[in-house]
């Protein structure tokens, strides 16, 4: 059997979401004070308005799982395996970026950050000074596990069958 939500858990529902009565009411095109008598029991809506609160309820809930797609830089400035020191502190100060993911014939084979790059030569090849590999996902990874891959990662990169499409960094979580 299914469990339909009650109407008893409206009031619930919109405070954990840090709703007001007045953005319910506003949003299902409906006034503060129905949504209010209904939450005190003091009213009933007809089927019709507690579909539409139920979904705007339902919506704003499902819109709080968002995925990496959601927030990843989808701008990936990468440098190459082979790439010159110089030409890479080139690319820390155009871009203003401090960490690039690196690759070798196309494929990713780790990092270098911009305090990597203390102390080496012009024409060092940043392939012989690479951080570790970041983590990889798919765009659709939800972004309480990219939070927890950025506890210990100083990015993720966001893949699909194509290759590199995204980067998350921590600034992108605020």
């Amino acid at each position: 059997m299914t469990n339909f939500p009650t109407l008893d858990s409206i009031g619930k529902r919109r405070r954990a979401l840090g709703m007001t009565q007045q953005a319910l009411a506003k949003a299902v095109e409906k006034s503060q004070s129905l949504i209010a008598k209904i939450e005190k029991k003091s009213a009933v809506p007809n089927y019709n308005t507690a579909v539409e609160i139920f979904e705007e309820l339902e919506r704003r809930e499902s819109a709080g799982d968002r995925k990496a797609n959601d927030i990843m830089t989808k701008k990936v400035i990468t440098l190459d395996f082979y790439d010159s020191m110089e030409k890479a502190a080139l690319s820390v100060r155009k871009y203003a970026i401090s960490q690039f993911p690196v690759l070798k014939n196309g494929t990713l084979v780790g990092s270098i950050r911009a305090k990597d790059m203390l102390g080496m030569q012009k024409k060092d090849v940043i392939g012989s000074h690479l951080s570790d590999l970041l983590p990889t996902i798919n765009k659709e990874t939800p972004l309480n596990a990219v939070r927890e891959l950025l506890k210990d990662a100083q990015a993720v990169i966001v893949v699909d069958k194509h290759g590199i499409i995204g980067i998350i960094t921590p600034e992108n979580l605020l």
